[in-house]
């Protein structure tokens, strides 16, 4: 964390990222500004970091990571913020949807 300027660890930080870190299931609440991001973001970047290198074949049964967010904004958001904690080195793809989709249920197949 201190590599990526973080003196202390938030609140939501403390209690999210080391069961992040034992890849358990998480539900935070949070102020906005309170470090959310960061508190998901860093245990799912230290996963794939330790995934194999995606090939087609691996590809096929889908992504290392999924990251839904309620609004366009917040997705690339979420991206940027993601994309700046990420490893240099790390050869990941990034897809933030831009095209607003209308409410209701949404099946791509």
């Amino acid at each position: 964390m201190e590599k990526l300027g973080y003196e202390k660890p938030s609140p939501i930080q403390m209690a999210a990222i080391p069961l992040g870190l034992q890849f358990r299931d998480v539900i935070g609440v949070a102020e906005t500004g309170s470090g959310k991001t960061a508190a998901f973001v860093l245990p799912m970047l230290t996963y794939i970091m330790k995934q194999p290198v995606m090939t087609e074949a691996l590809a096929a049964e889908g992504p290392y990571a999924v990251i839904m967010a309620p609004t366009r904004e917040l997705a690339l958001q979420i991206e940027a913020r993601a994309r700046a904690r990420a490893p240099a080195h790390a050869a990941m793809s990034w897809l933030a949807s831009k095209a607003a989709r209308p409410a209701g249920l949404h099946v791509r197949v």
